[in-house]
């Protein structure tokens, strides 16, 4: 994993400067267990815009998950639905035509982590889960397992297109 302080964050790319990554996860490091009430809060309005701007991904975005991931296996609280979501994310965009490289000092640590959004699931199990977490979970799962397609169609499933699909096959709204 590559550390904060390594001057290598410097080199890589990100949607503006990738220098301010590291500063932005200390800042979810040091309060992991706040959940932003707005999606305009930061760190993670700033690490979204920085990581995966309007489904683009950097080099940066590769070595932000590792940490992202080891973050949230390090609260005390439940983690929130965005230590799934941008992971997926990241993971999904990386897979688009012309999207960069994962960089090769940061290739194992980003696959690692990936697979470690299973034990990120299981300190969440016992809680209860809202609709958009359990849809975050459930995409973060399949593309964590390669089913990358069904992780897109899931990570889409807001819920009013949950309803649209439901009526048009004649299915109460609240069943």
């Amino acid at each position: 994993m590559l550390p904060l302080d390594s001057q290598r964050w410097a080199e890589l790319t990100a949607a503006g400067s990738a220098q301010n990554i590291p500063t932005l996860l200390r800042q979810l490091e040091q309060e992991p267990d706040l959940a932003p009430l707005d999606y305009r809060e930061d760190p993670w309005f700033s690490l979204w815009s920085a990581l995966c701007h309007q489904g683009d991904v950097y080099t940066a975005s590769y070595a932000a998950v590792p940490h992202i991931i080891r973050i949230g296996l390090s609260m005390a609280a439940p983690p929130h639905w965005q230590f799934f979501a941008l992971p997926t994310c990241i993971e999904l965009a990386r897979l688009k035509p012309g999207s960069p490289a994962i960089p090769a000092d940061v290739a194992q640590a980003y696959f690692a982590s990936l697979q470690q959004l299973h034990d990120l699931t299981y300190r969440i199990a016992s809680v209860g889960w809202s609709e958009l977490l359990t849809r975050s979970v459930a995409a973060a799962l399949a593309v964590s397992k390669g089913h990358f397609k069904l992780g897109r169609v899931i990570e889409e499933l807001a819920p009013e297109v949950v309803q649209e699909f439901l009526m048009e096959r004649g299915f109460e709204a609240d069943e």
